[in-house]
């Protein structure tokens, strides 16, 4: 059995990498577009496990900036065409990304993949966007009776205005998809508030306005959404 293990540059593919060597015959990897020291100098891309390595596409680009489609976008097309290339090349059965972008467009193209004989470990596109966007997850929390912050998706300046006055500050401004915590602020007062806003909506539209809940240690809630979009 051969793995392709994709977006080396983060730190879970090294662990895949580790918990699977020992079960595939062969490892390969890809690490996106774009600088050299970036792409080349990684953990995983240089383990002593890995047999091949790829350069593909970048695909993040539109996922960063909220276009969440069932289609793919131009650029996700190239990179599923690249990573297509790949599997036939190292007669490739398995895939494993761990990076949301990269899960999100394998989820849209698993069956596509599947016709190859190539599996892609990865949830169902409909289970899986609930997740990636962080209002649907929101709504999803709120069905089954969990607390969720204030929550407001203003579409425009103006609409920012009118849910800071319902909402007390200070404020939380996050996109509907990132990872990492990437591209979160916190404002304390309105003009605060209108900067982040002009910032973030030229990364990603309709960004999610919340009000600040403060804690003196650091929490994570998951959210499981099962193949029947059961929560």
């Amino acid at each position: 059995m051969n793995l392709l293990i994709t977006n080396t540059q983060e730190e879970q593919p090294y662990l895949i990498l580790r918990a699977l060597q020992q079960e595939v015959a062969r490892i390969v990897v890809t690490v996106s577009e774009g600088n050299l020291f970036r792409r080349w100098w990684n953990t995983s891309a240089c383990s002593r496990f890995v047999d091949k390595r790829y350069t593909v596409p970048d695909c993040t680009a539109d996922w960063r900036a909220g276009r969440i489609e069932a289609d793919n976008t131009p650029g996700e097309e190239r990179y599923i065409r690249r990573i297509e290339e790949i599997c036939d090349l190292e007669r490739i059965d398995l895939i494993f990304p761990s990076y949301d972008a990269e899960v999100f467009v394998f989820s849209k193209n698993k069956a596509r993949l599947a016709r190859r004989g190539v599996v892609a470990i990865v949830p169902d596109y409909a289970a899986l966007t609930r997740v990636l966007d962080k209002s649907l997850t929101l709504q999803a929390a709120q069905s089954v009776g969990f607390p969720i912050p204030a929550t407001r998706i203003p579409e425009s300046l103006e609409e920012l205005r009118a849910a800071a006055a319902e909402i007390r500050g200070p404020w939380v401004l996050k996109p509907r998809c990132n990872a990492h915590g990437a591209d979160i602020f916190v404002a304390d007062d309105l003009a605060g508030l209108e900067r982040a806003w002009a910032t973030l909506s030229a990364i990603q539209p309709r960004p999610l306005l919340q009000e600040f809940v403060p804690t003196l240690t650091k929490r994570n809630y998951y959210l499981l959404v099962s193949p029947a979009l059961e929560v």
